[in-house]
This record gives structure tokens, sequence and C-alpha cells, in this order.
């Protein structure tokens, strides 16, 4: 069977999710006027509200579902409610605060330590082996991620953009820490001995997604900022919320079933240039040689550190179980 439809829906899923920072700095952005820009708590409820009014009429709307439903709340509820956590709270109030002094292409940069940070827990737990290339590639990425915040900022750096550049980095450890504390459950899924990928990412991101309501209701901030809301920043949040989670994460999973899974994690190198390229077509914002060198950096580093995951042996068994539960939350 042809893989390149799985290659393009790859390609479609990376478009979509490397727009996810421009978006972001719409509804965040020091550029945005104060009245109507979000907190990150607010950028964090009016990202998932949205996902509510679609995750759960899907899960409940045949009984096999609901069925799936109940037994993966009665057999891994826990699971499900730390996952959503991180998914949705620790990754995207870090993803949120660092956003609104950090461009869209620096910001992929940094998140694209995703892999490297995985490798890094990984070895610790001794899952992977760790050698001279993988050192190199630790080493590389973060000299890259520092270049860029320093001297990729095009722009004068000073205290509090490197306080929220710092706080940026704290979105690709939660997704690390998903990525671990999923592999068991999503690993099932991907032999067919559990449920679904889609399935636990629509019940991850509607039990995750749930304290939205109360802050949509309560929080005075983000009326007050909705209010005065122009459509381009409605449009932007509903981007977020439903193309960047659900399609994206969707599309993610469709093409993981048809792919080898090393090739899927491969694609994540597409999100920091995708997302410079769109900064320059939205914004005008002309990348700088900082930016340009330390992102050369990050990008050879990530792959000295995941790219021998498809032909090292001890890696061979858990590489696919490993990027089954990769969370597709590169933006």
């Amino acid at each position: 069977m042809s893989r390149w439809p799985a290659y393009l829906i790859l390609l479609g899923t990376f478009l979509v999710w490397s727009n996810s920072f421009v978006a972001a700095r719409l509804l965040v952005g020091e550029q945005v006027p104060a009245a109507e820009r979000l907190d990150p708590l607010a950028f964090v409820a009016a990202r998932f509200l949205p996902v509510l009014f679609v995750t759960w009429p899907w899960l409940l709307a045949t009984p096999r579902r609901r069925g799936e439903v109940a037994a993966l709340l009665r057999e891994h509820g826990g699971l499900i409610l730390l996952l959503g956590a991180l998914s949705i709270w620790t990754y995207n109030l870090p993803f949120a605060f660092g956003q609104k002094l950090v461009p869209p292409g620096a910001a992929a940069l940094i998140i694209t330590l995703n892999p490297v940070l995985t490798f890094v827990l990984a070895v610790l737990l001794r899952q992977e082996r760790f050698s001279m290339p993988r050192a190199a590639g630790l080493t590389l990425a973060f000299a890259g991620v520092w270049q860029v915040v320093v001297y990729g900022a095009g722009r004068a750096v000073h205290g509090a953009y490197l306080i929220d550049a710092l706080v940026l980095t704290l979105a690709p450890l939660s997704w690390t820490l998903y990525t671990v504390a999923g592999k068991h459950l999503f690993g099932d899924a991907k032999r067919g001995e559990g449920p679904s990928p889609i399935t636990v990412t629509y019940l991850t991101l509607a039990i995750g997604a749930l304290p939205t309501v109360p802050i949509a209701l309560l929080y005075r901030p983000l009326q007050s900022a909705v209010a005065h809301w122009e459509p381009v920043r409605w449009a932007a949040a509903l981007f977020l919320g439903l193309a960047c989670s659900l399609l994206g994460y969707t599309l993610w999973n469709i093409a993981l079933k048809r792919l080898p899974a090393t090739h899927v994690t491969a694609f994540v190198f597409l999100n920091p240039p995708l997302a410079i390229l769109f900064e320059w077509l939205w914004f005008g914002s002309v990348p700088s040689w900082g930016l340009l060198l330390g992102g050369a950096f990050v990008l050879v580093g990530v792959y000295l550190c995941i790219g021998e995951l498809g032909r090292a042996p001890s890696a061979a068994a858990a590489t696919p179980a490993t990027a089954q539960s990769l969370p597709p939350v590169l933006d």
C-alpha cells in the first residue's frame, strides 16, 4: 500500500500545527491591545472550551463508545486525569505565558526540545541507551536553544523576555511527562489490545477541559477580553481548539496507523521552519541570522538524539509505543 497519502496527511497536520504559534500570538502577544489580550488561564479556557462541544457528543454518541469510555475510566481513571492535566493545563499555561514575548519561530524551536527531553527521561528510566552521538545531540540542542533565546530574539533581550523563554521550556517538559505517563496506555492501543488512540485522546481532552466551563462563567478577565474581541481573535481561538487540537490529533493518529513510528516522529522537524515561514507571511517578521543558526543547532541536535531510534536494536521494541504515546501537542 502506498504511503504517500499518509505522508500528505502528516504534511497537512504540521501546516496546521505550525500556525498555532501565530494564532496564540494573536491572543496573548504583547502587540495585542491590553483590553483584548488573554492571560494564560483565560487562554487555556478560550482554547479548550469549544473542544467540549465536540468531544463529549462524539464519545457518548454510540453504546460502543460509551462502553469504551466507561471501561477506560474504570481501569485507568487516574491516568486519564493525569494525561488531561498534562496535555491541557501544564502544557498550555507555560505555552501561553511564554508566547507573550517570544515570537512564533523561536517558540516553535523551543517546543522542539520535547524529543530531547523525552530521550533524557527515557535514559534516566533505563528505557533507552546513551551514546556519544546522542550526547553530542543533547549539547547541540541546548546550545541551539540558548542561541535562539539570547541572539535570535530579533530584539533587545531583557529580563522579562528571558523569563518568558524559560517558562516556555516547561511546555515541552510537560509534553515529555505526558509521553512517559501515557506510554503503557497508548502502547496497548497500538497493539490492538486496548482502546483506540482517538478515543483515548478525545476522552483525555474531554476530561481535561471540564474546568474551562466554570472559568468561562466566573473569570472576569476572560469575559472582559472576549467582549472586546474582533473576528480575527475569535477565529484564532477556534482554530487553536478545533483545528490544532481535534483535527490535528486525529490526523496524527491516522498517519501513525499507516506509517512506521520513526517516519511519523521525523515530521516534528517541519514545525520550526514552517512556523518561521508563517510568522514571516502573516506578520512580516524576517528571521534573524541568530534565529536561523540556533534553529539549525536545535534541529541537528534533536536528530542526533532521536535519529538512532529506527536503527538501534535496543530501542526497536520501544519505539512504536513511545511514538504512539507522543501527544500531538506540538502547538
